[in-house]
């Protein structure tokens, strides 16, 4: 993202407003005493280096003072002076905030000063979404709390007993398999004690065994959903569909799972491959499809709006949740970090061999896609309902490059792959085209998701998600 100010006096004010909006979203690039004087064409203010270097220490003096700005998030690296058209320019390189950080707000006033940034341009967040990212800030995972006004007969015995049989499948020797009832819960993590002194499910129980309607007491918006949309037609809109709220299962999160899983699963080809005399019928792309399930119910907020929805079409299949990511989508790709909404969800699937806990999971996803020659993964994020969505095409990676490519960007894209990173000066020069037609080749890459910003500060450089 960039945006341009021309100004040639103070800080101007909608600069701390880009700043607030840019640290609560994806992060991106100010320039001030630059202005596009139409679509793509941009000039300089001309001030001289003193003038802009009094701007730079009028920016850092705004950043630093608690009454205009909540916390500066900058480093030295991120501001400095800079050359367009032979005239010094400021540019500000704003990273996302992490959530410990965020809400990030101007003028003291965090219900009127929060921005974030959508593709219309920079919005006043509601309160909903304030509210969203103070309890997303805290330390302890959402789905540990307590719930005292529930009971365990709130919870589908059902469901317990089978995600026991799948422990002892997976690992006999569990030692929670040898714990009475209640002790299993404690330990597990779907039960506390409460201020009573009676046990009482927590969040992760209830989503995970709980049964729908009392699930919905709780989680006003709740609602899990798989549409299966190939060989749809105007008159019929799927072919499939699980929710649960449908009356006729439990409807919680670990029933959901199972049941998407076999359908998800569906159709994929299975390479005769033997372990001693038996086929092994899981490959890297099953495995991959139950990584991308776990990761979207394990990183759902369940008290947002919309709900868990899964879709499959002919060429791909969509995995949707409430909720942003908790890392900014460079970081999730790059691997290496985790950081999930709800780490007992996570837990109870990892017990069963189901779900990374190293943060090494979107990794695998791709390098199972990949593998499987099909095209690499999407990861989107949205706003105003906050919203994440993973897609895995399902075509090869050439079918998806041309469709959704021009030549120039196919060009670049095998240019960035080739050099394994690139800066834009690099790709400029190998295009041999103007500053302007370059940071928008990169733009739609990045988009589309096929690279990935890295380095951020004076030396951005690119490298591809495959």
């Amino acid at each position: 993202m960039l945006e341009t100010f021309s100004n040639k006096n103070d800080i101007p004010y909608g600069a701390l407003e880009v700043y607030s909006a840019f640290a609560n979203s994806n992060g991106g690039t100010i320039v001030l005493r630059i202005e596009e004087t139409s679509k793509n064409i941009f000039e300089s203010a001309k001030l001289s280096l003193k003038e802009i270097e009094t701007l730079q220490k009028g920016f850092w003096d705004a950043i630093n003072n608690s009454q205009k700005v909540s916390v500066n998030i900058l480093v030295d690296k991120d501001v400095y002076v800079d050359d367009y058209d032979g005239y010094p320019v400021l540019v500000i390189n704003v990273k996302r905030a992490s959530r410990y950080e965020k809400p990030v707000y101007i003028n003291n006033n965090l219900y009127n000063g929060t921005y974030r940034r959508n593709h219309e341009g920079d919005y006043h967040c509601s309160k909903q979404e304030i509210d969203l990212m103070i309890k997303d800030s805290s330390s302890q995972s959402n789905d540990k709390t307590c719930l005292e006004e529930f009971t365990i007969n709130d919870l589908n015995l059902e469901s317990i007993s089978s995600y026991k049989q799948m422990l002892k499948a997976s690992n006999p020797g569990h030692i929670f398999l040898t714990m009475p009832d209640e002790q299993f819960y404690l330990n597990l993590g779907i039960a506390k004690y409460g201020n009573d002194n009676k046990i009482h499910p927590t969040r992760a129980g209830l989503l995970m065994f709980g049964k729908e309607y009392r699930i919905t007491d709780e989680f006003i918006h709740y609602f899990l959903d798989y549409q299966d949309h190939r060989n749809e037609t105007p008159e019929i809109r799927w072919i499939d569909r699980i929710q649960s709220s449908s009356g006729d299962w439990s409807g919680n999160v670990f029933d959901f799972f199972f049941k998407v899983n076999n359908k998800i699963s569906q159709g994929l080809s299975i390479p005769f491959k033997l372990d001693g005399v038996q086929r092994i019928d899981d490959t890297d792309m099953h495995k991959a499809l139950r990584e991308a399930l776990c990761n979207t119910l394990s990183n759902a907020d369940y008290y947002g709006t919309r709900g868990v929805v899964i879709k499959k079409y002919q060429d791909r299949i969509e995995f949707a949740n409430p909720g942003c990511m908790r890392m900014s989508i460079e970081e999730a790709l790059a691997g290496g970090n985790t950081d999930p909404r709800n780490e007992t969800i996570l837990k109870i699937f990892s017990l069963i061999k189901i779900g990374e806990r190293a943060g090494t999971g979107i990794q695998t996803i791709m390098n199972a896609v990949k593998k499987s020659g099909y095209d690499s993964i999407k990861i989107e994020e949205t706003f105003n309902p906050d919203r994440t969505k993973m897609t895995i095409y399902l075509t090869s990676n050439d079918t998806n490059n041309n469709r959704l490519l021009s030549n120039t960007e196919k060009k670049s894209l095998e240019y960035i792959k080739e050099k394994k990173e690139v800066s834009r000066k690099d790709l400029e020069k190998y295009l041999d085209c103007k500053k302007t037609k370059c940071i928008n080749v990169l733009k739609v890459l990045l988009e589309k998701g096929f690279i990935r910003k890295i380095d951020l500060g004076k030396n951005i450089k690119y490298a591809t998600n495959f």
